[in-house]
């Protein structure tokens, strides 16, 4: 979806938000609940906002307001990624200090150290 961001392509943002989704639809997080019921509850309360955000950006039109669900996305994957314990490939948190104006900064992650600003 930051690629997608990245060129501005409304679209395409709108594919990948779907296929976010569809991903996100598909994690079994039942195993969580053998360590710790707690840590389970915790995942599936970030699912359900992770979800509520990105269902919310398929109904906009304005990149404006699908970088705001885009943002909240990404604010809710950071602890979930926590929670979880993530064991996958190094993921970057990265910041745009003024993503929506002055001193409104907004955060993402991405696969690559490299910066390219879903936000501008």
């Amino acid at each position: 979806m930051k690629n997608a961001f990245v060129d501005a392509d409304t679209s395409q943002i709108k594919m990948q938000a779907q296929k976010f989704i569809t991903l996100v639809d598909s994690m079994n997080l039942d195993d969580l609940n053998k360590d710790d019921p707690q840590i389970l509850s915790a995942a599936r309360q970030e699912v359900s906002d992770i979800k509520a955000n990105a269902d919310a950006l398929l109904l906009e039109n304005d990149i404006t307001e699908m970088r705001q669900d885009f943002r909240m996305i990404s604010e809710n994957m950071y602890p979930f990624l926590r929670t979880i314990a993530y064991e996958g490939p190094k993921l970057y948190w990265q910041n745009c200090p003024m993503a929506f104006g002055e001193n409104k900064e907004a955060n993402w992650i991405s696969n690559s150290s490299e910066i390219m600003n879903p936000y501008l």
